[in-house]
C-alpha cells in the first residue's frame, strides 16, 4: 500500500491496512519543536506539533481567539457565534491543503473531497493511524486489520454487504480467522444495532468501534434489537468517545481543566440541559410525555431526573440553557444520559471536569468495562434515580474532591489529542 497524503480519502485506502502490534515502540521517534506540549501535542512518527483550534506555529505558539466561540445564541434560537472558515479551528490548520468546515478539513479543489459537518469515525480513526506509526505494509505481521466503511445510515449499512463479500472472497485474512482481528467503525445512534441482521451474523466476530454501548436487552428500546442481539459485545466490541469538536461542542476547548483557563465556583449541586422527552412535541415535559416516543426516548431517564429535581435547590435541570459552558463549570455533578440513542453529555461533562452521572441501565459509557466510570463518577441504576440527591448530597466535601481529580485524570483518555490536539493540558 502507498503512503497517501492527509487528504486522501478514506475509500482509497480500504482494505489495504493493517496495524503493528500495539505494544512496540512507534517506528522512526523524532523530537518535536520545544514549548509544543504547552499547548499542542506532539507527533512523534513526524516531529510535528499538532495544534489545537485557535493555535497555529511550529510550536502551536500563535493564539487566535477571534477564531473562536464559547456558546450559542439563546435556547430557541441555536445560533453559532462564530464562523466556520478560519482555518485555526481545524487542527494544524489544515496543513495549508483544505478549508476548516465544522471543525473539520475539507480538502481544495484538485485534492480528493470529503464533505462532512463533523468527522466520521472511520475518517477520525484512519487520521490517527496514518500518523501513529502502527502500520505494516505486510499483513502477515498485523495483529489487526481495520476496514474504514461507513455505516451511518441503513443505505451505508446495506452497502457492506457486497464489501464485506469482495472483502472475504479477495482477502485470505478475513477467512483464516472468521472476521477476527478486523475493527470496522459503526457511527449509527445505536451502534451496530442499526446495521441489517444478514451483516450483524455475518460479523459476529469483529471488533466493532461504536458510541453505543448497549450490551443486552433494554424494555425502552425493543425496536431496535435483532432477535435480541446486544448492539454491544463486551470484550469484543470497544465503546469509544464521541469527538468533542462540533460546533455544537466547540466550548470544550476553554475547559478549566486546562490549568490556564478560568475557573469557576462550582455552586450547582448537579446540571442537566436539553431535550427532555425527545420526538413529538419537545416541549412537552414530565408528566405529560405519553407519546410513544417521548416514553421510550433516552430509555427514560432524563424524564425521571426531570420529573424528581427540576425543582430542587441547588439543582439546574431545563430543557435548555443559553450557556453550557457555564452550566458545566459551574456544577459538581452533571448527567451522562442517552437521547434517542448514543449521549455526548457525559463526555463533556468529564472534559469540563464536572463529575459524570451514568443512570440508563445496560448501558456502557465510553471505554467500559475496561474503564470503569464507577471510579470517577457515579453510576446508579434506574431504578435508583428517585434517591439520586440523597446519593449526591451525602458525599464529603473530601470524597468530592477525590472524584474531581479522578475525573480530570480520565477527561483526558476521552478526547482525541491526537487529532485535535490537547486541550487540558496533557502530552
Amino acid at each position: 500500500m502507498r503512503e497517501k497524503r492527509f487528504c486522501a480519502t478514506a475509500a482509497a485506502l480500504l482494505l489495504g491496512l493493517a496495524l503493528l502490534p500495539l505494544l512496540q515502540p512507534a517506528i522512526g521517534q523524532k523530537a518535536c519543536p520545544e514549548g509544543c506540549s504547552k499547548f499542542g501535542t506532539c507527533n512523534l512518527e513526524l516531529g510535528r506539533c499538532d495544534c489545537p483550534w485557535n493555535y497555529t506555529g511550529d510550536a502551536c505558539q500563535t493564539h487566535n481567539p477571534a477564531g473562536f466561540c464559547v456558546k450559542r445564541l439563546g435556547v430557541d434560537n441555536p445560533i453559532n457565534t462564530c464562523k466556520d472558515g478560519d482555518p485555526t479551528l481545524c487542527v494544524n490548520a489544515c496543513n495549508g491543503r483544505g478549508d476548516c468546515k465544522g471543525g473539520f478539513c475539507h480538502c481544495k479543489e484538485g485534492r480528493d473531497i470529503h464533505k462532512v459537518d463533523r468527522p466520521p469515525l472511520q475518517l477520525a480513526f484512519m487520521e490517527r493511524i496514518l500518523s501513529g506509526g502502527h502500520r505494516t505494509h505486510n499483513p502477515e505481521e498485523a495483529d489487526f486489520f481495520y476496514i474504514p466503511g461507513s455505516s451511518r445510515d441503513l443505505k451505508k449499512a446495506f452497502l457492506l454487504q457486497p464489501l464485506l463479500a469482495y472483502i472475504s472472497t479477495t482477502w485470505p485474512f478475513w477467512n483464516a480467522t472468521g472476521g477476527a482481528r478486523h475493527i470496522m467503525p459503526a457511527e449509527g445512534d445505536v451502534g451496530t444495532c442499526e446495521l441489517p441482521l444478514k451483516v450483524r451474523l455475518f460479523t459476529a466476530n469483529v471488533t466493532w468501534l461504536q458510541f453505543w454501548g448497549m450490551y443486552d436487552f433494554h424494555p425502552h428500546w425493543t425496536q431496535i434489537f435483532h432477535n435480541r442481539i446486544p448492539c454491544m459485545v463486551p470484550g469484543r466490541d470497544i465503546v469509544v468517545p464521541f469527538m468533542a469538536m462540533s460546533s455544537h461542542d466547540r466550548f470544550v476547548i476553554e475547559t478549566p481543566l486546562h490549568p490556564r483557563n478560568q475557573k469557576r465556583n462550582r455552586t450547582n449541586t448537579f446540571f442537566f440541559a436539553g431535550g427532555v422527552c425527545g420526538s413529538g412535541n419537545k416541549r412537552a415535559l414530565p408528566p405529560h410525555c405519553t407519546y410513544y416516543k417521548q416514553v421510550r426516548y433516552s430509555g427514560g431517564v432524563r424524564q425521571a431526573v426531570y420529573l424528581h429535581f427540576h425543582n430542587r435547590t441547588g439543582w439546574r435541570v431545563v430543557p435548555g440553557t443559553d450557556d453550557y459552558a457555564r452550566d458545566y463549570a459551574s456544577s459538581r455533578f452533571c448527567l451522562a444520559a442517552a437521547g434517542g440513542g448514543w449521549g455526548k453529555r457525559g463526555i463533556v461533562a468529564a472534559m469540563y471536569g464536572c463529575i459524570p452521572v451514568a443512570a440508563t441501565d445496560m448501558l456502557y459509557e465510553a471505554f467500559e468495562p475496561e474503564m470503569d466510570w464507577g471510579r470517577f463518577g457515579v453510576r446508579i441504576t434506574q431504578a435508583e434515580i428517585p434517591q439520586l440527591a440523597d446519593k449526591l448530597e451525602a458525599y464529603s466535601e473530601a470524597e468530592v474532591a477525590r472524584m474531581q481529580e479522578r475525573t480530570a485524570c480520565a477527561a483526558q483518555h476521552l478526547h482525541w489529542s491526537t487529532n485535535l490536539g490537547g486541550i487540558m493540558g496533557e502530552t
